[in-house]
């Protein structure tokens, strides 16, 4: 997996595959079963009170019904197990993206980011963004909504995972140059993502490094 910060091989696990189709040239498919893709444990992940970004164009062909806090439709989360664990979770249910940042003892909110009601069978480019306390969502270069919180997101002893987390969410569809920056992109980098995909700017992508094999 590549990112802003470095190189970081993914694994395909449980039958996830490479894909012709992703957005531009290879991306992941996943069959919303049991299938994801782990990332091992880095510093990278620990994001905790920096300013950041994470994107990707999801390409979904089911859309899982659910409560915001079951996490039907996992993007990307970096969580230690499931119940009160350290862990932050991008997901989308109904029709509105959410953050879920758990910290043990401390700390548990569930962060609505923005809605835009997606629709099966097309490419979206969503890109979430943390400046200072202010978090962005883009759908397709656009602004979706933003929130307001301070709170840290914790670092968990565990892998980046895409696709699904704590063993929820398993998204089914395809997923394209997926990237995590540390750092806050401008209104203008989210919309020339969008439209042109992540190239020329030194800042990488994720997918079509991802292995052929789990």
């Amino acid at each position: 997996m590549d990112d802003a910060t470095g190189t970081h091989p993914g694994t395909l696990v449980n039958g996830a595959t490479q894909t012709p189709q992703g957005r531009f040239g290879g991306g992941l498919l996943l069959d919303g079963s049991n299938d994801y893709v782990s990332v091992p444990d880095s510093a990278a992940w620990a994001l905790g009170s920096g300013d950041f970004t994470l994107e990707a164009f999801i390409h979904l062909t089911q859309i899982r019904p659910g409560s915001p806090g079951s996490l039907p439709n996992v993007l990307m989360g970096h969580d230690g197990g499931v119940g009160n664990q350290p862990k932050w979770v991008w997901s989308y249910a109904g029709t509105t993206f959410y953050l879920h940042i758990n910290k043990p003892g401390q700390y548990s909110l569930l962060l609505p980011l923005g809605s835009v009601a997606l629709q099966t069978g097309r490419y979206y480019h969503v890109a979430l963004v943390r400046d200072d306390a202010q978090y962005t969502m883009y759908v397709d270069g656009s602004v979706a909504g933003t929130s307001q919180s301070t709170l840290a997101l914790p670092d968990a002893a565990a892998p980046l995972t895409l696709g699904q987390a704590e063993g929820l969410g398993y998204l089914q569809g395809r997923m394209d140059e997926v990237a995590v920056h540390h750092q806050a992109l401008s209104a203008a980098l989210v919309r020339r993502h969008a439209e042109a995909g992540p190239f020329g700017d030194g800042l990488g992508d994720a997918c079509d490094a991802c292995p052929t094999s789990g």
